[in-house]
């Protein structure tokens, strides 16, 4: 059976909206979207009214390139102080009982039954593991027993990062089905069979913020955000050439590279700089002070 899911990730730079089909155990990409992000700082809703239209804007488009009208969504919410708990779980069924979605569902339930703090809203529990009658399974749904449990994670996070999410989301006619974080989406967009079987980190370089995801064996079991990311780099080009900041995020994206090795001796870019005059950049020099932020950032991240 097709099913068609929305998601949209609110990010401080963009807005980012994306329709797929799943269909056969395969997610069929309809249609994407950017739109500029406004009323959003640092990943944070600080004017809702100038996120509703910017939502409403995305979403417009979306409905003219699919000729539908989406009313439903996924979000995914700022993981600022997100906590991480390690959460058990067991619930009965009886012998004649195959296990469906709805045990697990209860038995998840059961797992973060008051365990979440006052200030926090449940964002999901990621299994560990799944035992049936105090067996390990890596699948449980069609199978009996008498008792099934849970090890998982819960992640909660602040109900004012989400409830302003939910808000801006209802303005812009929007029905949330579910949330999460973003994180869980930068696994999947690298993962494989070998990442599925160590432990480490991906981190998020954003344009406000960088985000550290500590995985393991494909579980996520922590978040931390660091408040640097693109935009510093803009403001450090800006202050050593004294140019404006929109030149300097070009020449960050068209121009500088990551490291000096993949650069071109003899490339040069010119540009006016404040006092009007004409400059010319070489690769170097641009290069070099973005690896500096770059290290700096990625130092962070390590720590």
């Amino acid at each position: 059976m097709k099913k068609i899911y929305t998601a949209i990730d609110i990010g401080s730079d963009t807005i980012k909206f994306i329709v797929g089909e799943y269909f056969k155990n395969k997610l069929n990409i309809l249609s994407i979207h950017e739109e500029k992000s406004k009323g959003i700082r640092k990943g944070l809703i600080v004017d809702p009214n100038l996120a509703i239209n910017s939502i409403k804007d995305g979403i417009k488009e979306i409905n003219n390139n699919l000729g539908i009208n989406i009313k439903k969504v996924v979000v995914g919410v700022p993981s600022y102080n997100s906590k991480f708990m390690f959460v058990t779980g067991e619930v009965d069924i009886s012998n004649d009982e195959v296990i469906t979605t709805d045990n697990i569902n209860n038995l998840i339930k059961t797992s973060v039954y008051s365990k979440v703090e006052q200030e926090y809203e449940l964002i999901t529990v990621i299994p560990l593991t799944f035992l049936i009658d105090g067996t390990k399974e890596d699948n449980v749904i069609g199978k009996t027993g008498n008792k099934l449990g849970i090890k998982g994670i819960m992640i909660t996070a602040p109900k004012k990062n989400v409830y302003s999410v939910l808000s801006v989301m209802e303005g812009a006619g929007l029905e949330i089905i579910d949330i999460t974080v973003s994180a869980l989406g930068d696994y999947f967009e690298v993962r494989n069979d070998n990442l599925d079987k160590k432990i480490g980190a991906i981190i998020n370089l954003g344009h406000e913020t960088t985000t550290v995801s500590v995985f393991n064996r494909g579980k996520l079991m922590n978040t931390e955000t660091i408040q640097l990311g693109g935009i510093n780099i803009d403001k450090d080009l800006a202050y050593m050439f004294n140019i404006n900041i929109f030149d300097a995020r070009e020449i960050k994206e068209k121009f500088a590279s990551s490291h000096k090795r993949f650069i071109a001796l003899n490339d040069v870019y010119e540009v006016k700089n404040t006092a009007g005059e004409l400059i010319k950049l070489n690769q170097i020099e641009v290069t070099e002070i973005v690896m500096d932020r770059l290290a700096e950032i990625l130092r962070l991240a390590q720590k």
